[in-house]
C-alpha cells in the first residue's frame, strides 16, 4: 500500500516530467511532500535495489485509490488541520483481491 501525505514542511516537492506528476515510491510505501494534491496525469517509480524503476503504464496496477483530509476542533480558530492523503495499492488485480 502506498500513502502520500501532502503539504508537509521540510519535505521535497513532487517532480514533474512534462505534464506528468512523478511519484517515487520506496520500500516504506510512504511519501511525504510539500506539494499540494493536484489533479493531473501521474507516473510512478518504485524502488529496487539498483535504483528506481518506472511502473508500466499499460497494465492496470493501481487499485483502491482513495483520498482523505479534514480538520477537527470546536471552532475554525482552534481547528487542527489533518493533512490531505492519497492512498492506493500497487499490484495486479489478483493481488488486490487477495487482500480485500
Amino acid at each position: 500500500m502506498v500513502e502520500v501525505i501532502y503539504e508537509q514542511l521540510n519535505s521535497p516537492e513532487l517532480k514533474q516530467d512534462g505534464n506528468y506528476i512523478v511519484y517515487e515510491v520506496y520500500s516504506t510505501g510512504k511519501i511525504k511532500t510539500s506539494s499540494k494534491n493536484v489533479t493531473g496525469p501521474m507516473v510512478f517509480y518504485y524502488s529496487e535495489t539498483n535504483g528506481l524503476t518506472k511502473m508500466l503504464s499499460n497494465v492496470p496496477m493501481i487499485h483502491g485509490l482513495g483520498t482523505s483530509s479534514g480538520s477537527f476542533g470546536e471552532s475554525s480558530e482552534t481547528a487542527v488541520k489533518i493533512p490531505e492523503r492519497l492512498t492506493f495499492f500497487v499490484g495486479t488485480k489478483e493481488q488486490w483481491e487477495k487482500i480485500h
